[in-house]
């Protein structure tokens, strides 16, 4: 195949290996959602790929999602989903604990006292095998940077738990307070 494409012939191929697309082709359609879903250059689609479903499929990145809308969320069966996200991406024992404290001590400690009446946090794990796990959190409210926080003693917990810790406000957003934590 690579001797077909070095010869100039159009060729179309699918394919999972990623590697290998990446080498030979000189346009590649991602596809997702019964169509083409993004398209590019190699470069532009290994390397800056512009939707969120291209990235993950080209980072390879495990994805859990929950969306906190109620102070009486289900965390219990919230920890229940976590722990099988945790044992289905094989997350070892260490980082797997850190990504519970931080979502604990954020989630619960922080921001669920200083939210709204019917606060809204959306929580994204994301991680990619080998590498670290990256938490993102964005919450309504007026801005807040839990580094702000009464709280401290969480403050302190999740800092000794992630490797990074970053807060932004995301304009023209519902949910625009943004903090992006890396765990490794």
């Amino acid at each position: 195949i690579s001797d077909l494409a070095r010869s100039g012939k159009t060729m179309m191929i699918v394919t999972h290996e990623m590697e290998f697309a990446r080498q030979i082709c000189n346009r590649v359609f991602y596809m997702d959602e019964g169509g083409v879903y993004e398209d590019g250059t190699p470069e532009q689609i290994f390397g800056d790929p512009q939707r969120e479903k291209t990235r993950r499929f080209i980072n390879r990145l495990k994805v859990m999602h929950e969306s906190i809308n109620s102070k009486d969320y289900d965390f219990l069966a919230m920890y229940t989903r976590l722990n099988e996200y945790v044992y289905k991406s094989r997350i070892d024992l260490k980082p797997a604990y850190r990504i519970h404290q931080v979502i604990e001590e954020l989630c619960q400690q922080i921001l669920l006292p200083v939210l709204p009446a019917e606060p809204m946090i959306d929580l994204v794990i994301e991680h990619a095998e080998n590498a670290e796990t990256v938490i993102t959190v964005r919450y309504n409210g007026q801005p807040f940077d839990p580094k702000d926080t009464e709280k401290q003693l969480s403050y302190k917990i999740i800092m000794s738990a992630a490797k990074s810790i970053r807060y932004r406000i995301r304009e023209n957003d519902e949910l625009h307070n943004v903090i992006s934590l890396t765990i490794e």
